[in-house]
């Protein structure tokens, strides 16, 4: 029997004023939410439970914690009732109404929290630091009881007391995690009870009992009626909204207390006690975000945003260790996965959902043609390639490999693929990885034809830049990853049984179409500039600069893989475009693109200072050394072939362009000095720099060796490949460079 004087206290208390400000809803409830709110299809646009969100509510406050927390207590209990009666009667229903509701206006605030926030002077704030453990002990008993009533509604029809007991959920949630460190479980529960109520079609659900059109027979059931009618505000709540109308409420409550959730514990790596989500969650999750709704671009947001908290926290406790962590590692630190699945399973499904949200963030929500949407997908792209990238650090590639213990349905969850399998697949079980590279090389090839018309019009301050700026970095890094997974390849011919010789073809073929638009940026902005016009010039912005050693990175990484013969193939003459005299088209058939884009990277390398500091150790001319070393071994092998297919005259012809005017060697000597110094402070200060930049520093200093020993002045006998010209000048500069080279030789050795 429930305590109808204790009953009848509870409904008294919907007359108090809810919140001191006057803002927030009072007699309807969660109906007012959205009324007077933005409700936008962006994340910033719903109103979150800070977590230094005040109570909000004195007056609702002191009846409910009056006479030992006795109302307070008794809303526990109606509850609690609900959870464990079998069947959801009358009575249940509206008691566990009446309770929700009695909670949501003392512990939540739809309007804007901040404008109500009190200053730290405010009396009210100062009061609510001061813990009342056994109010806090009913609270947390509270929202366990919720917790399971959602979990008990998940067969009925969603309605306005599930949308109430999202937003409690939430705001005890922060309440308690500020003092709580055990709130971690709840928090993992609510989410996955919270994700599991998000309806996705009403045809199999049972109607809530509520039958207030009969006439009530007894005292009870007057009371029902009566809880009922001022909770709907004199009408039924099923005749002012329907069920599409909740699940916008309920999708807003939903996406809120994700961000809070995030905003509790991803801004605090140091602790690293972020609280896992369930798998089936996360799985659910992702599946909502490829929804076609006003709010599945935010949940994808907040999933990218949960697994790189859950990166960042693995990546720190490798620490400086560096060691690849497993998928399964990876898998078992941010999600509890189902008792009833073996773990292996466990980890493929989990790899094929990160399949599924990386490509669909980049083929779907990346593609937006809309002026208003194009930044927020340029965006969205750069953070989906930042994921990729440090999965792909944290974890390898495997999981971009397909398992053969997967069906054709689970390969991605968005669209149907087809009854190919992977044995019967061109690519075979490499096709996710080939794509992503395929994707990558291509996003970088359009964000720089953009970024150089951004250049050429002088619109840097544009306000896409520096997205655009980003998106540049992260898809040329995965295109580095590439050229080292190539790499490894090459030297590790057991892994090549994984491969097909078309998914090795495709990834050369993506990384040919990079390089040839690293050559494109340098061969527009920066070939056909001379020094004299490059030292006049406007200082590069930051951006600019980035862009530039991000292009260095790329082009000199591909080239120095690929055979000279391949890469310094002449251009092809267009028939229907011919040049008017042969001088010309023999002119053109000896010059070689890469040769100008050579010159033109030197020439950015000369004008962008060179950085050291804690994370690495950034010199863009260092990028392109392997491949100069490479060109100029090369020149003295296999003469002959070369001459006849025309690559030894296009090799002469950019050995020739980077000693013009002394180019190289000013670059050279400029990078070897930076070098040489940073190193002798290293020893001079006897720091212990990270090991990594200590070897990408002395790799730097033993290149230039190697340079300096084959530039030679032009007319005297020497075996070097990079002609100077012969000028007092370029003698002395030459002569003081071999000198420091000779010093460097004895200190630090070879």
């Amino acid at each position: 029997m429930v305590d109808e004087q204790q009953l009848a206290s509870l409904v008294l208390l919907l007359q108090l004023p809810p919140n001191s400000s006057g803002n927030s809803p009072v007699d309807n409830g969660v109906k007012s939410i959205g009324k007077n709110n933005d409700i936008g299809n962006s994340a910033q646009s719903f109103n979150t439970i800070s977590p230094q969100q005040y109570d909000s509510s004195p007056t609702l406050q002191a009846a409910l914690e009056h006479n030992n927390c006795k109302l307070l207590c008794f809303i526990g209990r109606l509850i609690h009732q609900y959870t464990v009666s079998k069947d959801a009667s009358k009575s249940r229903y509206a008691y566990l109404r009446l309770a929700i509701r009695i909670l949501f206006l003392r512990y939540v605030s739809i309007d804007d929290i901040h404008n109500i926030l009190p200053s730290k002077d405010n009396k009210q704030l100062q009061q609510y630091d001061i813990i009342d453990n056994k109010v806090h002990e009913y609270e947390q008993y509270i929202l366990i009881y919720i917790i399971k009533a959602l979990n008990m509604r998940l067969k009925y029809e969603l309605c306005e007391v599930d949308v109430e007991m999202a937003w409690v959920v939430q705001s005890l949630l922060v309440k308690l995690s500020k003092n709580n460190e055990g709130i971690s479980q709840m928090w993992t529960d609510a989410i996955d009870k919270l994700v599991l109520q998000r309806k996705e079609g009403i045809s199999s659900l049972n109607k809530n009992i509520v039958n207030t059109d009969i006439t009530p027979q007894s005292d009870e059931e007057i009371m029902i009626k009566t809880i009922h009618s001022i909770l709907d505000g004199g009408t039924s709540s099923e005749e002012n909204q329907d069920m599409n109308d909740w699940m916008m409420q309920y999708n807003i409550s939903l996406v809120s207390c994700l961000q809070t959730y995030m905003q509790t514990y991803a801004t605090n790596l140091e602790t690293a006690n972020m609280p896992q989500l369930t798998q089936q969650s996360l799985f659910k999750l992702i599946s909502c975000s490829q929804e076609k709704d006003a709010y599945s671009i935010d949940v994808y947001r907040l999933i990218l945003q949960f697994l790189h908290t859950f990166v960042g926290i693995c990546s720190k406790d490798n620490g400086a260790s560096n060691q690849q962590r497993s998928m399964n590692q990876f898998h078992s630190s941010c999600v509890t996965a189902p008792n009833n699945k073996a773990p292996k399973r466990s980890v493929v499904e989990f790899a094929n959902a990160l399949r599924s949200l990386i490509f669909y963030g980049l083929v779907v929500i990346g593609n937006t043609t809309t002026d208003t949407e194009r930044l927020s997908s340029i965006s969205t792209r750069g953070e989906v390639y930042s994921l990729t990238l440090e999965l792909w650090q944290l974890c390898g590639v495997d999981w971009l490999i397909t398992s053969a213990t997967e069906t054709t349905k689970e390969k991605l969850w968005w669209f149907q693929e087809g009854k190919m399998k992977d044995s019967e697949h061109r690519l075979g079980s490499t096709w996710p990885l080939c794509t992503l590279i395929s994707l990558a090389t291509g996003e970088f090839r359009l964000a720089l034809g953009r970024w150089v018309t951004i250049v050429e019009s002088g619109q840097d301050s544009a306000k896409d830049y520096p997205c655009l700026v980003s998106e540049i970095h992260y898809t040329a890094r995965i295109v580095t990853e590439a050229v080292n997974l190539m790499t490894q390849l090459a030297e590790d011919e057991d892994v090549l049984t994984t491969w097909t010789p078309d998914a090795i073809l495709h990834i050369r073929k993506s990384l040919e179409d990079a390089l040839n638009s690293s050559i494109q940026y340098f061969n527009t902005l920066f070939a056909d500039v001379g020094v004299e016009q490059s030292t006049s010039a406007t200082p590069m912005s930051d951006a600019q600069r980035d862009v530039g050693q991000t292009c260095c990175l790329v082009m000199g990484m591909i080239a120095a893989e690929l055979e000279v013969d391949h890469l310094l193939a002449p251009p092809v003459v267009d028939k229907q475009n011919s040049l008017s005299t042969k001088e010309d088209k023999e002119q053109s058939q000896n010059l070689s693109l890469f040769g100008h884009a050579l010159r033109g990277a030197v020439l950015f390398c000369c004008l962008s200072l060179g950085t050291m500091n804690s994370k690495a150790h950034h010199e863009p001319l260092a990028h392109l050394l392997p491949c100069i070393i490479s060109l100029v071994s090369t020149g003295d092998t296999d003469q002959e072939e070369y001459k006849s297919s025309g690559v030894e005259d296009a090799l002469q012809f950019a050995l020739d362009g980077l000693c013009k005017d002394n180019l190289f060697l000013n670059g050279v000597s400029q990078l070897f000095d930076r070098t040489t110094k940073q190193l002798n402070e290293v020893h001079s200060t006897q720091n212990n720099p990270n090991s990594q930049i200590l070897k990408s520093m002395m790799s730097t200093t033993n290149m230039c060796l190697d340079i300096i020993a084959e530039f030679s002045i032009a007319g005297d006998n020497t075996s070097g490949r990079l002609i100077l010209p012969n000028s007092k000048e370029t003698q002395q500069k030459l002569s003081q460079l071999r000198s420091r080279a000779a010093v460097a030789m004895e200190v630090y050795g070879r």
